[in-house]
């Protein structure tokens, strides 16, 4: 049987715990209610030990649908996936783009 000791409360950092942040703008219109989720940090990391980007997210003009979401934003290795939407909100077409490093050994 394992014995698990817990920070005390208040007590959580990085080193004991995993945390997801989530970032919003201002488009809720409201005091004290949130706007559309913009950028997500999740308690990912990579093999030398950082801390991989965030996921971006944007939306079209009038803020009520989602254009483009960016996985591994800021990165050579960033994963974009576009939204078309009709009028009526229903979605029209997506599209993946996926950029990674070229990795060459010799003449390329």
């Amino acid at each position: 049987m394992y014995l698990l000791s817990l920070p005390a409360l208040g007590l959580l950092a990085s080193s004991n715990s995993q945390e997801f942040r989530y970032i919003y703008d201002s488009s809720g219109g409201y005091i004290g209610t949130y706007g559309n989720v913009t950028d997500i940090y999740e308690p990912a990391i990579d093999a030398n030990g950082t801390v991989k980007p965030r996921t971006h997210v944007t939306y079209g003009p009038t803020g009520s649908h989602v254009i483009k979401v960016e996985n591994g934003f800021g990165t050579a290795e960033k994963r974009t996936v576009w939204y078309d939407w009709y009028n009526n909100g229903a979605a029209q077409a997506a599209a993946e783009v996926v950029e990674a490093v070229a990795a060459c050994a010799g003449l390329c």
